[in-house]
């Protein structure tokens, strides 16, 4: 079975240029950006992105502090402008 998580360098770009800009607290923490494939939605609601704090099992694990995951048919389709603003808004969480 093919997993439908892949790491999404794009994503981390964005990241990290909002990072350096607007969440200097987030500078130390270690982020891992996924891609998710498929549909996804939550509440019948399609589902952008979302932030997860790692619980300390799995941080002991693979070292991140948070995920972050994006949609990658919504990445496809979004301009630069409003990709910014998607891993923003997922930063804030």
């Amino acid at each position: 079975m093919a997993s439908k998580y892949r790491e999404a360098p794009e994503v981390a770009r964005v990241a990290y240029d909002l990072i350096r800009e607007y969440h200097g607290h987030l500078m130390e923490a270690k982020i891992a950006y996924l891609f998710r494939d498929g549909t996804w939605s939550s509440k019948g609601r399609p589902q952008l992105g979302q932030a997860v704090k790692v619980s300390d099992r799995d941080k002991e694990l693979h070292g991140y502090d948070f995920l972050l995951i994006v949609s990658r048919d919504a990445w496809s389709e979004l301009d630069e402008a409003r990709r910014r603003a998607l891993v923003d808004h997922e930063l804030c969480h």
